[in-house]
């Protein structure tokens, strides 16, 4: 395996861990710079021409994921607009779904959703990271919208008042987990946060066995990142993620270079 990463990624956490461990097992690797718009620097197959020879992976941005799909590397990104996103959770999860009840609407039409919400949770409709999951208040996402409005035309921002959004009431949820899959078993997990205190352990309690149930139901790739939530309710899926441009927290990066490099691709 040719492992791809992007520098841009070192500001998340397990990234120097990653990139250690593909260097103490002696794994071929090249680090790049992927910019928000799709351009890679170097270009990986500049650096390295026989690249796309043998099976490859990127582990950073989107962008990076976007780059390795339109070079037709293998297994490259595991993602797909299909299954990595709102509906496709809901009808995988069920009402396991932390968001099930939430509303698909347009950006510029999120504050008219619910209109009994003054407060509200928001996250894309896709998986694209083009916006981080937030909850706002209505007047604040009012100027937000205006904002978009008057720059969305100059291309200058990667969402516009047309980009799918999913609205839905405040949760209460008392810690956050996050688990790496592949090949339909939890390879590793972290808990990642203890109410609104940013908390990373590799102490997962049981949330684990959670994750491995709700991947019995629906596994959007042979490899992905599955956030997990525990609610006052009990266990909750947050969300899906792509495997690679997922933030490694206190995983275990060797389980996950070696899940990947395990992996049967003939």
């Amino acid at each position: 395996m040719h492992w791809v990463l992007d520098n841009n990624f070192k500001r998340e956490s397990g990234y120097e861990a990653l990139k250690d461990v593909i260097v103490r097992m002696g794994l071929p690797h090249t680090e790049v710079k992927a910019a928000i718009f799709g351009e890679v620097f170097p270009k990986p197959e500049e650096i390295t021409p026989n690249l796309a020879d043998g099976p490859v992976v990127v582990m950073g941005s989107m962008s990076l994921c976007d780059y390795a799909k339109k070079k037709g590397w293998s297994p490259g990104a595991f993602s797909n607009a299909y299954n990595f996103n709102h509906s496709a959770y809901k009808t995988g999860y069920g009402e396991h779904l932390l968001n099930y009840d939430g509303h698909v609407v347009k950006f510029g039409e999120a504050d008219t959703a619910d209109p009994s919400l003054g407060v509200f949770f928001m996250r894309p409709y896709h998986d694209t990271k083009s916006f981080a999951g937030q909850i706002i208040n209505r007047g604040d996402f009012q100027d937000w919208k205006e904002k978009i409005r008057r720059i969305q035309d100059e291309n200058y921002t990667t969402i516009s008042t047309n980009t799918l959004v999913v609205v839905a009431p405040l949760k209460k949820i008392l810690r956050e987990y996050r688990f790496f899959i592949v090949d339909g078993r939890v390879i590793t997990g972290s808990l990642y946060k203890m109410g609104d205190r940013v908390t990373y352990q590799e102490n997962t309690d049981d949330a684990g066995a959670f994750a491995q149930k709700m991947t019995f139901d629906f596994e959007p790739s042979r490899a992905f990142v599955l956030d997990i939530a525990l609610t006052e309710e009990g266990y909750k899926v947050i969300e899906a993620n792509c495997f690679n441009s997922a933030g490694l927290y206190a995983c275990d990066v060797n389980k996950i270079v070696n899940a990947v490099e395990s992996m049967d691709y003939s």
